[in-house]
């Protein structure tokens, strides 16, 4: 008959709900009664350290700590009693003393270099064409006749044509037989 007076309902709760809610009421009454009784404990001894009565003005300080917490005893209290250095004026850090730089000997300068002599002249001469006639021809008026004169009949008139002093020459004549009187002609190693 009592396990059939739990499993009927009353109100919105079966009774085995109500009598759940009953019981957490009552662990927590319980609980809160001990609390409140130990923290009336913790205030008297709060009061007084070693038996000494403590004024109003000087609050206690509650340290909670596990099997795992260390105490801290006076003498290893860092400076401060562990609070932060009250920010003051930053010093300002003084330079450190300027070391001599080493004198370096200034680099000698680079010797000049030695004047190029000036060029030499290409041994040479230059000749003016005259006219050509068919009587008698000038030894001017052809560049053959001007290369055997001067240079001797080994050698060939494409050395005197070629040369590059005459490159103006050729670009206005463009064949060596079309030279007209006053053409100036280079003949290179000439005297």
């Amino acid at each position: 008959m009592a396990l059939e007076f739990w499993k009927q309902k009353s109100g919105p709760l079966p009774n085995w709900a109500w009598g759940g809610l009953g019981l957490g009421a009552a662990v927590a009454y319980s609980s809160w009664q001990r609390n409140k009784a130990d923290g009336e404990a913790a205030d008297e001894e709060a009061t007084s350290v070693s038996g000494i009565n403590m004024p109003d003005s000087i609050q206690p300080t509650y340290v909670f700590q596990d099997e795992h917490t260390t105490n801290i005893t006076w003498p290893e209290m860092p400076p401060g009693g562990g609070r932060p250095p009250t920010p003051g004026p930053t010093p300002t850090p003084t330079p450190p003393p300027a070391t001599p730089r080493p004198t370096i000997p200034s680099p000698k300068p680079a010797p000049k270099p030695a004047p190029k002599p000036a060029p030499k002249a290409p041994v040479g001469k230059w000749v003016t064409v005259a006219k050509w006639n068919s009587k008698k021809a000038p030894w001017n008026s052809t560049v053959w006749g001007i290369t055997n004169k001067l240079l001797g009949p080994k050698v060939s008139w494409q050395t005197v044509w070629g040369a590059p002093q005459n490159a103006s020459l050729r670009s206005k004549r463009k064949d060596p037989t079309k030279i007209q009187p006053g053409d100036k002609v280079w003949v290179p190693g000439a005297k």
